[in-house]
């Protein structure tokens, strides 16, 4: 009997389909079709995926506001922003297919757009169970096409969330969530991709008191 790697937890935990971590035939360069060398190192257990993504960002914009804007249609809006507006993270999502893009804005002068789409129901649920934990798993929002589109990697932790945005165009993109942001971004999201199951959990009689 083999032992347990570090690999075959991390594949447990990952849904079926989208978020599912398969290297077989991974090129050796982060081309269309292989992972990222960074993915391929965490798969393989050799490095820390959160300790090494926040090296790459030391000092990412603190969002510390949470403002939701008003619907147009289909599509539903919110923005996190720092305390001084210098950096801002606006979220356009359409509750028809679930695909959420996120514009990073800088100093009113650069901004960069992940167009995060193809997520399954399965792909949302997870994502949102992985980030309510809050225990610093990372927690992958992709589609079947993993790093081959654009993508998010984000770990929940007591006082603080990491969000970061990936592209195969060679964009990344990070963000320091408060943990009252980082409620009111999940409590959003779900109510957009799950509103249903939002509704009737909210409609649900309290339990009686058993004395």
């Amino acid at each position: 009997m083999r032992s347990t790697t570090c690999t075959d937890n991390v594949l447990r935990r990952q849904p079926a389909r989208g978020g599912y971590l398969n290297l077989n035939g991974a090129a050796k360069t982060p081309a269309r079709g292989g992972a990222p060398w960074l993915l391929v190192s965490y798969m393989q257990g050799e490095v820390d995926l959160n300790h090494a993504l926040a090296a790459r960002f030391p000092n990412m914009p603190h969002m510390s506001i949470f403002r939701e804007g008003a619907g147009q249609g289909r599509f539903a809006f919110a923005t996190l922003a720092t305390q001084d507006g210098a950096a801002a993270l606006h979220l356009e999502l359409d509750t028809a297919t679930g695909a959420l893009e996120c514009r990073f804005i800088l100093a009113s002068m650069l901004s960069l757009r992940f167009h995060v789409g193809g997520l399954s129901k399965l792909d949302r649920r997870y994502w949102l169970d992985v980030m309510r934990a809050g225990d610093g798993d990372p927690a992958f929002l992709w589609s079947q096409e993993r790093w081959n589109t654009d993508y998010l990697i984000c770990s929940a932790h007591r006082y603080y969330t990491h969000l970061f945005a990936f592209s195969p165009l060679q964009l990344e993109a990070a963000a320091r969530l408060t943990p009252e942001v980082t409620r009111r971004l999940l409590d959003w999201l779900e109510g957009c991709w799950f509103p249903a199951a939002v509704e009737a959990r909210n409609e649900a009689p309290a339990s009686a008191f058993v004395w």
